[in-house]
């Protein structure tokens, strides 16, 4: 078993108190490129970005998601 690690910046400090929604898009293209080019390897699951501790309300980003292919599972808690 090969496990991969992909980083999702939300935030451009972790400090900050709500995530950047420019800084997900950007990570959304990101991982759709990396998802897409792995498409029959490789699973990628997360929860939605931004959410939580990036205190962004989750109508706000899923929209942003649906170009994500389906080897990306995303999770609501």
């Amino acid at each position: 078993n090969d496990t991969k690690c992909f980083s999702f910046p939300t935030k451009y400090h972790w400090f900050d108190k709500q995530s950047n929604l420019k800084l997900i898009k950007k990570s959304i293209e990101d991982l759709r490129e990396w998802s897409v080019w792995n498409q029959y390897n490789l699973i990628f699951a997360m929860p939605v970005p931004g959410v939580g501790l990036g205190g962004l309300n989750p109508d706000d980003v899923w929209p942003m998601l649906s170009v994500l292919p389906n080897n990306v599972l995303v999770c609501e808690l």
